[in-house]
């Protein structure tokens, strides 16, 4: 997976997918959340995207949403 296709995947994760009514909903995006996991677990590069994404989603008022920019090498 490169830098492009994981970020892509983190931005279109429904990072509150816990707060669903539809355990369907739940369970899709539990999946979702543990195979971005283990994507990060396989690639070290990614942790700090991942982090960054978690980081902003418990804190989106005061965390800027992670830019693709922010990790692809200058």
């Amino acid at each position: 997976m490169t830098i492009e296709e994981y970020y892509e995947a983190l931005a279109s994760h429904d990072w509150f997918y816990q707060y669903s009514d539809d355990y369907s909903v739940w369970q899709k995006g539990n999946a979702e959340q543990g195979r971005l996991q283990a994507v990060c677990q396989e690639n070290g590069m990614f942790a700090d995207m991942y982090t960054d994404f978690i980081n902003w989603t418990n804190n989106p008022r005061e965390i800027r949403k992670p830019q693709l920019q922010d990790y692809q090498p200058t």
